[in-house]
């Protein structure tokens, strides 16, 4: 189940779903995956028109949620994109957004990765 810990931080992941019943991790993963696709969508937008007051409001949602989730790595990334913003560093901001889009492909990935493996041990438990 360590595979993704390079994406995942799943300790952090287990705080967060605590108390949240095997019903309810489907609706929130799905909400979240929804949140990525809509995020990545409106910071490419604001890339693209350089708009990085927005951009950096969106870097700085993607860090919260992500710190959130456990994805420390796509929280770091974000984070520093978030201060390329501040700074209008516009090939600085092309380049980690790069990074960004990556690593939100890759969390998501990871976190579906581990979701199954749970369920997978959940289920050999109980068998």
């Amino acid at each position: 189940m360590n595979q993704n810990a390079s994406k995942l931080d799943t300790d952090q992941l287990e705080v967060m779903l605590s108390g949240v019943s095997q019903a309810q991790v489907n609706p929130i993963v799905e909400e979240l995956f929804r949140d990525f696709s809509e995020r990545r969508e409106a910071l490419a937008g604001a890339i693209e028109t350089g708009d990085y007051t927005a951009c950096r409001l969106q870097a700085h949602s993607l860090k919260a949620l992500s710190q959130t989730f456990g994805f420390e790595a796509l929280y770091q990334l974000a984070r520093k994109l978030e201060e390329a913003c501040r700074i209008s560093d516009d090939t600085e901001i092309r380049e980690i957004a790069a990074g960004v889009f990556d690593l939100m492909s890759t969390s998501r990935q990871a976190l579906s990765v581990y979701l199954e493996e749970k369920k997978s041990l959940t289920k050999s438990d109980n068998a």
